[in-house]
This record gives structure tokens, sequence and C-alpha cells, in this order.
């Protein structure tokens, strides 16, 4: 039956047909069944497109559209059969009406433009015509009268044309670009006039209205546009945004606001909108939207919800300590051509890819925190938009030619980017991106200031105004609600950190003085907390340095940098920190390795600069390890050193393996979180080490899923010791005892054995508190310093012997600061010898030597004790200079660096210690000349 049907409906349609086509004059011939047939494809011979030099047809359409002749040949070669098919007059003809789905070409430069997958849908709107009398009786056999689609090879082939741009791409002239930029600006305003009339209100543009959508997006893009439609347009939005999210009626269970179930595609670009018309979005109508962005709580099926989150986060700097690593995992994908989508316009790649661009920047270099961005952009991005930036200056969607929804996300892309946008890599044939404007009332559905929004990111960009996206050039209540919520509660005010209120509160006057708020804007800021602070302040007394109790101590933790895995034993030796208030992981790290000496991805450690040096020996245990599925057996030494490192001025993840990087324990305990989520304790003990297998498995994490770590005892408490040792001031002269010596030296070999067990590391630390011999105390000296580093400036006081400066990255030393802090008789004074100006005079307690601003080297420096008490002291001190490395410790006033070569200071070592102790390491080589 079915059978019977279909031939039912082919004799129909074949039927309606003929009588088409006898209409027009036309005897089609069809194929009989039982006759001989000749297979045949068409030919298609396109020609190349240039694109002239003048007159350039700025009709798409119609320029886009191929030129180009058919022909019907035999489809098995023969010449024979090609004769018949000659003989009979065998063409192509049009079934009826206009002709649909012409060969078009994209409009972008190409040596070979492969129409293959665009012929068929032309095909199908023709049928073969011939004379069946001069073809031998036999008929020719094609894919509409078999009823299939033609194919490629089969029913049809083509050439691959060429596609090509004229000369002209040279650079516009500067009074060219500004007036193309002021009429772009022209059309800006025009477009949001047309899509936002003046008698629009605040709560239709949230809202809608019958027939109108306006959106979130709308009122963002007009109000980076400076586009008003009315007076009082940022007004009704914010309270139309209040009505919005107050009538959704999430509540939670004593009735305030719940910021969990909504959509959070819409919610961030209601961020983006509130924070663009100068309102903080973490209080609309009691609701946190910044909180509904990170909470996990508020999920959504709309596209790309975490890139425009990303965008609505960093709109106001919300959450300036906030993780990028989504940033970074962006670049990734784009360096190795990965999507989470198939759609093959344009705007669904770029959009992927958008908050990256706010990251560019071109300067950036290997070790640089956005440097995988930077090759991102460079490498994959910008090459992309000037391959299919078109012959007009626009662009191809993937589908057609200037398509303004592609246009617009191309442009914000740019834009954020911050590139030459008149640069010949974006000029084609004479034309840039801002030539032809689009119609105003071009549709774009629900998205109606598309287009806008992306002449806005390029004027933005010309011009060297903030980004799209990074509205901190608005007024707004952002900055001191911001400030307000610093604050600490009225109740924790006391004459400890009265001071330090009074200056915030100082600091929120002045921000309300200055931000040119109006009367509406301030009514949404919350002032509780501001006025307790104000009034307890009132309330609480100077602090009384009398008051303090002497008893109190500095609370510290001890702190220790470890290489173990490759056999290196310390990079830092434990030692006892200061915590400062405020502290966290990154920030007690960059204070004791030296700013500039860590490499850092958001709040995890990626590595070292200066930890690559040692000889790399991997221990048994880590060899005889488990293999891994994915990256094979256990490392060797030989197979860590074929690995090698990444980057040769520092110790990094995936060096000498690809299961390696660093890692930090607290009293023994792996935090699952990154350093800047931890808070330093009195007492703790954290122990910064290099993994090398199993991503902790050798340090002996065991976590879910992971390898099966080492069974490592712990040893908390000889590293509390050896901390408590190394920074009693002591340690030279408890070194000279040979008992204390040896079992110092036992404890070292101690914490670096992996199979160590607990019974062995307890004996260590009785062994080695038993014998710390009996000396005099000596009033103790702290000596604390700073530099003035290339490219960085001033970095934090350091002290006793930490790293001031950098290691392996080659940034000189211009300045430093040295100065004491004890109750005896001493001070100390300090000279350098400057490039350019050679050995300055002496200068003493916290003044600088060297220069600032001039960019001039530090080459050498002394360093000696003055007062009376200089004779009970010596000062030792240790330079890293270029091309030389660490050099040996000079003492009282001998020279530390070099002469002669031309040789950048970058990095320095300062400690005070009691006279005669023994210096803390060899003092070769302190000083080279020539």
């Amino acid at each position: 039956m079915e059978k019977k049907l279909g031939s039912g409906f082919k004799l129909l349609a074949l039927s309606i047909l003929c009588l088409i086509l006898t209409f027009f004059g036309i005897s089609p011939i069809y194929a009989a069944s039982s006759s001989q047939t000749i297979a045949v494809k068409v030919v298609f011979e396109i020609e190349d497109k240039v694109v002239p030099n003048s007159n350039i047809n700025e009709d798409s359409e119609e320029f886009l559209k191929a030129d180009y002749t058919t022909k019907i040949v035999a489809a098995d070669g023969s010449s024979e059969t090609q004769a018949l098919i000659d003989k009979s007059g065998a063409k192509l003809v049009l079934m009826s009406g206009a002709l649909r789905n012409p060969l078009t070409f994209s409009g972008v430069a190409t040596d070979a433009y492969d129409f293959s997958a665009a012929i068929p849908a032309l095909l199908n709107q023709y049928y073969i015509e011939y004379d069946a009398s001069k073809t031998g009786g036999k008929t020719l056999s094609y894919w509409y009268e078999d009823e299939r689609q033609p194919q490629d090879g089969v029913d049809f082939s083509a050439n691959t044309p060429a596609f090509i741009n004229n000369s002209n791409a040279s650079s516009l002239s500067n009074s060219e670009q500004n007036a193309l930029i002021a009429q772009t600006e022209n059309y800006i305003q025009e477009c949001l006039a047309y899509r936002l009339p003046a008698n629009t209100s605040g709560h239709d543009a949230v809202f809608g209205t019958t027939g109108q959508t306006y959106g979130s997006w709308l009122i963002f893009t007009a109000a980076r546009a400076g586009y008003t439609p009315h007076s009082g347009f940022a007004e009704e939005c914010i309270a139309a945004f209040e009505e919005k999210y107050s009538q959704s009626g999430k509540l939670d269970s004593s009735g305030q606001p719940l910021n969990e179930g909504f959509d959070a595609n819409e919610v961030a670009k209601d961020v983006l909108a509130i924070t663009a018309i100068g309102y903080d979005a973490r209080d609309v109508g009691g609701y946190n939207l910044i909180e509904m962005l990170t909470n996990g709580k508020n999920p959504s099926e709309g596209y790309f919800v975490d890139q425009v989150s990303q965008l609505a986060l960093s709109s106001a700097n919300y959450l300036p300590d906030r993780d990028l690593s989504y940033i970074h995992e962006l670049a990734a994908n784009a360096l190795s051509g990965s999507v989470s989508h198939s759609d093959p316009l344009i705007d669904m790649y770029v959009m992927e890819f958008q908050p990256i661009a706010a990251y560019y920047d071109p300067n950036a270099k290997s070790g640089d925190e956005f440097y995988d961005v930077k090759q991102a952009m460079e490498t994959v991005l910008l090459p992309y938009f000037s391959r299919i930036q078109g012959y007009t200056g626009l662009f191809y969607s993937g589908i057609d030619y200037n398509n303004a929804w592609s246009n617009a996300q191309s442009f914000i892309m740019l834009g954020m980017s911050g590139v030459n946008l008149f640069d010949e890599d974006y000029i084609k044939n004479g034309y840039s991106m801002f030539d032809l404007l689009p119609d105003k009332t071009l549709s774009f559905s629900a998205d109606e200031g598309q287009i806008a929004r992306g002449y806005e990111a390029l004027v933005r960009s010309y011009k060297g105004e903030n980004q799209l996206f990074d509205c901190r050039d608005v007024a707004s209540t952002v900055p001191i609600t911001t400030a307000i919520l610093s604050l600490p509660d009225a109740d924790a005010i006391n004459s400890a950190n009265k001071a330090t209120v009074e200056a915030q509160i100082a600091e929120i006057d002045a921000l309300n003085t200055k931000t040119a708020l109006s009367n509406a804007q301030k009514s949404t800021i919350d002032w509780a907390a501001y006025t307790a602070a104000v009034e307890k302040v009132k309330t609480v007394a100077d602090e009384d340095p009398a008051d303090d109790d002497p008893a109190d101590e500095t609370p510290t933790v001890t702190f220790s940098v470890e290489k173990f895995s490759l056999g290196q034993g310390y990079y830092m030796e434990p030692v006892e920190v200061a915590i400062e208030s405020g502290d966290t992981g990154i920030t007690l790290l960059n204070r004791v390795m030296g700013e500039g000496s860590l490499l850092w991805k958001s709040n995890y450690l990626v590595g070292i600069y200066g930890a690559q040096e040692g000889t790399v020996s991997v221990p048994e245990a880590i060899s005889n390890m488990p293999s891994h599925p994915d990256f094979g057996p256990a490392p060797t030494t030989e197979s860590a050193l074929s690995e090698g490192l990444i980057d040769a001025g520092r110790l990094s993840e995936k060096d000498y393996s690809p299961m390696s990087g660093w890692m930090y324990s607290v009293n023994n305990d792996f935090p699952g979180y990154g350093f800047d989520g931890y808070t330093p304790k009195d007492g703790d003990v954290i122990r910064v080490q290099f993994t090398l297998w199993g991503y902790g498995a050798d340090l002996g994490e065991d976590f879910e899923g992971g390898m099966a770590p080492i069974n490592t005892a712990n040893k908390t408490e000889l590293t509390r010791l050896l901390g408590e040792i190394n920074s009693s001031g002591k340690k030279a002269v408890y070194l000279q005892d040979s008992d204390f010596k040896s079992a110092y030296e036992a404890a070292l070999t101690m914490m670096q054995n992996f199979e160590a067990t607990a019974k062995s590391v307890n004996e260590a630390v009785e062994n080695l508190k038993a014998s710390i011999p009996a000396v005099d105390d000596q009033e103790s000296v702290s000596c604390t310093y700073r530099t003035h580093v290339q490219n960085v400036g001033w970095q934090n006081w350091v002290s006793d012997g930490a790293m001031s400066g950098t290691s392996g990255q080659g940034l000189r030393l211009e300045g430093i600061e040295i100065k004491l802090d004890t109750l005896a008789d001493l001070g100390i004074r300090y000279k350098t010898h400057v490039q350019n100006i050679g050995w300055q005079d002496w200068v003493s307690n916290g003044n600088m030597s060297g220069t600032e601003g001039l960019s001039y080297r530090l080459e050498a420096i002394q360093i000696e004790l003055t007062g009376a008490d200089a004779d009970k002291y010596d000062v030792y001190y240790q330079v890293h200079a270029q091309n030389v490395g660490w050099m040996g410790w000079a003492k009282n006033g001998g020279q530390s660096g070099t002469a002669g070569f031309g040789y950048r200071l970058e990095g320095i070592h300062i400690v005070v210690v009691p006279k005669g102790q023994a210096a803390p390491g060899s003092t070769n080589n302190a000083f080279i000349s020539q």
C-alpha cells in the first residue's frame, strides 16, 4: 500500500510539473523505467570575484552573488556518451518563479571558496531539458528524476573560485578616523532614541509593554552611551527593579529576602543595567544580586550565563578578590579550539570567549598572571576577527554577510580588547568597521540595543574611555557602599582599632562629598553601619601605650618552603613570621617571599621564581609509587629530567611531571581551598611543598578519587622547633656546639625522609630539644628593609633575612631603605653604587639610598652598624646579581655586588646577629670587580 501511495504521489507531482512546463511552452523529458539511461552531472565553472578599487557595490546581496556557467556532462566521463549529451542540447532550466538560494560568496577574502554545500539547494530549483530524439533512444538520469538530493561528485562538481580584495588597505588619517567616530556616535544616539523613545518609562523599560520588550540590555546600553530618554529615567528604572525583585515573594523563614531561585542569566543582565545607571546591585529592594551570581542557588538554562555573570561581577569590581580561574579556563579553551556549542554563527563563538578581552594586556610577559590571555587573543581571537572581516569592513556571520548580531558581538569584543581599530589588519578594501552603519530600524528581537552597544564599545576604545562593561567611571553608590561594608561592627571598635576606623570614616565622607550622586541614589545607601561606627568612635578613648600588657606577644606562624620531592631540601628553612592584621595565605606568602617572587593564578600558587635552582634527585619512595592511568609510571630522576622545566626562571606546576605543583599544609592538614581562603592563626605551622606525583599523594595527601598516598609521618612539631631555632637569633652560636650541630643536621635529614616513622620523627624532636646549648641572652635586633623594584615600585617591608626584590625575573633594584627595631643603642647606615652615578653618600635609619624615577640600577651596596652597641653585633648581607646569582655574605661595611660589569642587583637578604656569630652562609664571592 505504501509503495502505491508513494507512486501515486510521484505521478501527481510529475503531472503538476508537466502542466507547469506546458504552460510555459516547455516539454520536459522523463526517463522510461525500461529504457537505457545516461547518468549525468552538472559541472559548475564559477568565476573569481575581485573587489574593484573604486565604486564598490555596497549592496552585498547583489555584489556577493557568484557568476558562473554550467554544463551537463556524462557521469562516466566517456567521450561517446558526452557526444550524445551535447547533441541533445541538455541544459538546466529553472522550474518556476524567481531563483532562490543563489550561490553567494561570504565576502571574506579567500583563495578557494567552496560552494559544494550550497549547490544542492540551488540545483533543486532546476530540471534538465534535452532533445530525446538525439540521444540514441537513451534517457538522461539525474537527481530530480530519481527523487533524491544532489550529491557532490555524483550529480555535480564545481571549482573553488577566489574572492580577492583590492590593494586599498592603508590606514585612515586622524581626521578621517575622527569623522567616522563622530558619525558613529550620532548613529548610536539615533538608534537608542528609536529603540527607547522619550516617552518610555523606567517601569516599562524594565517590565516591557504589550508588543515591546525593552529590557536590561537596552537600559545598560543607553546608560553606557549617555542616552537618557527623559529626566528621572534612572530613578524610575531602579524603582522598577526593586519592584521586580520584591514582588518575587522569595523570603526566608524570618521573612527576609531570599537570594535563591532566580534565573542567573537574567540576574546578571539586571546587575549590568543597575550598575550602569549608578546603583548598587547588592541591595535591590533588599535582595543581593551579587550573592545570587555566586551562591550557586540560581540556575539558568540561558546562553552564556557564566560569561555574562563574569561581566556583571567585574562591572563595579564587586568582588575584587574573586577567583579568576574561569578566565584562564576560557583562554585555554580558545587556544585548544574547544567551545561549548555547535552553532555556526560567529556571534555565538565570540560571546563564548568575550570576558577574556577585559584581561588582555599586549605587554604581558611569560610568567604574568594573564599571559595565557595574551596568547589566546593574539594567536587565535584577534587574527580570527581580521580573517572574518569582509570586503566592506563588516563581518561574515558564518551563514551570511553583514549579519548585524554578529557584527555587534565582534565590535564588543574588539572594543574590549583595546586594539587599534584602524590598524591595517582591520581595513578591508579601504573600509573600516565604521563605514557602513546599519539601518536604525533593523530588528534585534529581544535585544534591540545590541548594535548600538557594539558601536559604543568601539567608540569607547577609540577614545580611551573605560571598557564597555567597566562601569567604574559612573557616578555610583557602589564605592560608598563598599567602604561602609568594610567597617567593623560597632561592638568590635576599640582603642586598638579606633584610628583605623576613623580613617575609614574619613574615606567614606570624602567619597560622599566628591561623588556627584543624586538624592535618589543617596537614599538607596544603607548608612546604618556608618552611623553606628561614627557614634561608637566618639565613645572610645585613644589607646594608651602604658596600658599595653608587656606580656602580650605578637602572634606568629611557622613557615617553610620545601622541595623534598625533588631531593633538593628546603628552598626556605622554617622561620617564625609575625601575623599582620588582615593577613591571608596570599599576603603572608608575598610578604615572606618578596613581592614579585611568586606567580599567582588568582588564589592559586603556580610558581616560585628562583626555586628552580638545584640538582634533581627523585627520592626512591616517590619512584616506587603506583603508575597513573593517564600519565604512566611514577617519575624517576631520569624521567623527571627529561620532562624538565616549563620556564627556566621558576619552579612551577607541571615541571618535571604532569602531576606536579605547589601545595600547602597547615598543621599537617591540606586545606581544600586556595591561599586566600586561609587566615593565619597564632601557632600554625605552614609548609609550602612541591608535589611531584599524584597531586599531593607523594606528600601524604589522601583525596577522594586520588592515588594511594605515601604514609608520611606528621612533622609539624619538628618544623615548629626548627622555626624557633632559626628565628632565635642564636642559631649560629648553637651550631658551634657539635652535639647541637649533629642533632640539627639529623633533623633536616628526617624532614626530607618520605618514609620516616612517627617514632623516629618524635625522637628527632626530643634529641634536638635536648641538644640546644645554653647561651647568654643578648638584646634582640630586628632588621627591616624594603627595595624599589623596576616595574613594581616599593615592595612591602621584610625582616631578618627574608628576601626583598625578585629572583629569576630580571628586574633591577633601584633603591633601598633599611631600619632597625631594637632597644639597644644601635643604628644602621648604608650606601649604594648606582648606575651613571657611582657610590652615593651614606644614609641611615630608613632613608632611601639609590634613585626613584630615573630607572638607574643598583650595582653594589655597603651596610654597617652605628651606635654605642655596634661592637656587640654584626650585620650580614647578601645580594642576587645579574648573571651571577646569589653571591656570598658580606659583613660590617664590606662591599657586596659587582663593579665594572654593569650588572644589576635583583634581590637582597640582610640580618643582624650577635657579635661573633657565624655567617648565615658562605662568605666567598661577596663582591667581584674588573
